[in-house]
């Protein structure tokens, strides 16, 4: 009985061994690409290269994207949406950022917008494509 223990034993011990060698063999295969990356040197298949820059192609007319600072009184927001003429709203809560459309210049209303100390940013609504 002693002999088949000890026969299961070595077996099990071998094929431990085993497995221990090939995860150590192949470990630094699967791990160089993450080494790559620490060091600024992974790429990814169909990334545009560093020349290959998204271009802004003009802005859409009447829209506008801006972010007020934390604590802006309501009245304050729309105050701005009936003296540009906001006629949609979207507001996007998980970067708390509103898309304003209106009938309005955007270079003039992002000028009116950013004199105000309640709001963060404001910019026109790019249009971006990427180039291929």
């Amino acid at each position: 009985m002693n002999f088949y223990k000890l026969r299961l034993f070595l077996i099990l011990l071998i094929t431990v061994m085993a497995g221990i060698l090939f995860v150590m063999k192949t470990s630094k295969q699967t791990l160089s690409p993450k080494n790559e990356m620490l060091q600024g040197k992974a790429t990814l298949k169909n990334a545009p290269s560093k020349d290959q820059k998204p271009v802004a192609k003009d802005y859409a007319p009447g829209e506008v994207l801006l972010k007020f600072k934390p604590d802006t009184p309501k009245s304050v927001i729309e105050g701005f949406k009936k003296s540009l003429g906001v006629t949609s709203e979207t507001y996007i809560q998980s970067i708390q950022v509103y898309h304003w459309k209106g009938k309005f210049e955007v270079k003039e209303a992002i000028r009116t917008l950013t004199q105000s100390k309640y709001v963060q940013y404001a910019e026109p609504n790019y249009r971006v494509q990427t180039q291929k």
